[in-house]
């Protein structure tokens, strides 16, 4: 990814914070005619290596889930929030653009053929989303009522290699430009602007 200097993110805290709070990833990878590609929700794990893994599973019906083999490189797209920037927002001139945060992980893919492994994959992804949203589904395992649906779905590692964050929010524009951005987005109705003026809040 191209990422000048100012944009480079490296607080692993908040790339962490990116990745639990977007979690629906673009998974790119496989595929001998070109890569390909599927959005799936990913789990990040802190254990697993020094950056950890993902986990996750794709429908088996999925022709990425047939193409992609143990060892196989492929990235993730984590994309954050992002809003439009008019120049009439700043105090000094400037051109229109763009400010998002995205993170690309790269890994080398490990597939789980085991069922009772996939099962517990499967719970602790479900178990982490379920308490995002104040719920309190829980998965039964594969002896469960629900435990038919492993046959049907392919679960997955990737062992992270290298992690790229992108930060894009005005840092190489003036506080004081900066500022008048924040406030513009802030008083958006776009729930998205909203989120991204916060980011750039915590840059100044």
């Amino acid at each position: 990814m191209y990422i000048p200097p100012a944009f480079e993110e490296g607080d692993a805290a908040r790339i962490e914070a990116l990745l639990r709070a977007y979690p629906l990833a673009l998974l790119i990878g496989g595929g001998d005619g070109g890569p390909l590609l599927t959005h799936v929700p990913l789990l990040h794990e802190p254990d697993g290596g020094p950056q950890g893994r993902l986990i996750g599973h794709l429908a088996r019906a999925n022709q990425q889930a047939d193409a992609l083999a143990d060892g196989d490189a492929v990235v993730a797209v984590f994309q954050g929030p992002d809003a439009y920037i008019s120049p009439s927002w700043y105090v000094t001139p400037g051109v229109p653009t763009w400010n998002y945060a995205a993170v690309h992980v790269h890994g080398r893919v490990r597939r789980v053929a085991d069922r009772e492994v996939l099962s517990a994959l499967v719970g602790r992804l479900t178990a982490r989303f379920e308490a995002d949203v104040g719920a309190d589904w829980v998965w039964g395992g594969p002896d469960s009522p629900h435990g038919r649906l492993l046959d049907h779905i392919v679960g997955f590692e990737i062992h992270i290699e290298r992690i790229e964050a992108k930060f894009k929010l005005g840092q190489n524009r003036s506080r004081e430009d900066r500022e008048g951005a924040m406030a513009k987005l802030a008083a958006s109705t776009r729930a998205a602007d909203v989120v991204t003026a916060q980011l750039m809040a915590t840059d100044l």
